[in-house]
């Protein structure tokens, strides 16, 4: 027969040491019911691998299964531990992982229009760029026919946008775009079958 729950051990006193494991597991979760039961869940499946599905396991097979996933106090409070911290970062989390996916959006852009410029200014350096003019308004773009004074960037500006362009764009695309980095010295905690 094959073993679905720790309901169907063949032996009776497997089935109880089984169910005294799980009994203390639960009198030492402090969890929400749900989140509690759905531990209690994932902890039964693990026995169950470990036993090999075989319904007929010996009392000896359980407790050495249940030694191999540990002291159930330990567990409960690791994972009810977890479970709260999560449950109450949960927005939070959330708000952080929308405002990192945006700031990476804006550093595509950026990334993408520091290219832009940077090939635009090499393609005609005489006409692309910060300008005064003559009548001392001022031109960012190209100049078309405009009585120009004075080329306010220069030279330099091609290099600097080229690499600005790269930064933002490695920046983004290897996740460590400028929220990752303001966000990154955050360690996580203890990982729970909850996260």
């Amino acid at each position: 027969m094959k073993l679905a729950r720790i309901h169907d051990l063949a032996d009776k006193t497997a089935r109880e040491h089984a169910q005294a494991w799980f009994d203390r597991f639960e009198a030492a979760y402090a969890g929400e019911s749900a989140a509690r039961k759905t531990a209690r869940d994932l902890l039964e499946t693990h026995l169950i691998e470990a036993l090999h599905d075989d319904a007929s396991a010996s009392v000896r097979q359980v407790d050495e299964a249940l030694a191999r996933l540990g002291a159930p106090e330990e567990i409960a409070a690791e994972w009810s531990g977890a479970s709260l911290v999560s449950s109450q970062n949960g927005a939070r989390q959330k708000i952080a992982r929308l405002a990192g996916s945006l700031a990476r959006g804006v550093s595509i852009v950026i990334g993408l229009l520091m290219l832009a410029a940077a090939f635009a200014r090499l393609s005609d350096p005489a006409s692309v760029g910060l300008f005064q003019l003559a009548d001392g308004s001022w031109l960012v773009g190209t100049v078309n026919g405009q009585d120009v004074s004075k080329d306010v960037l220069g030279g330099w500006t091609v290099p600097v946008a080229l690499f600005l362009a790269l930064a933002f764009l490695i920046g983004a695309s290897a996740r460590s775009g400028v929220w990752s980095a303001i966000t990154g010295w955050r360690k996580r905690g203890n990982v729970s079958p909850f996260s």
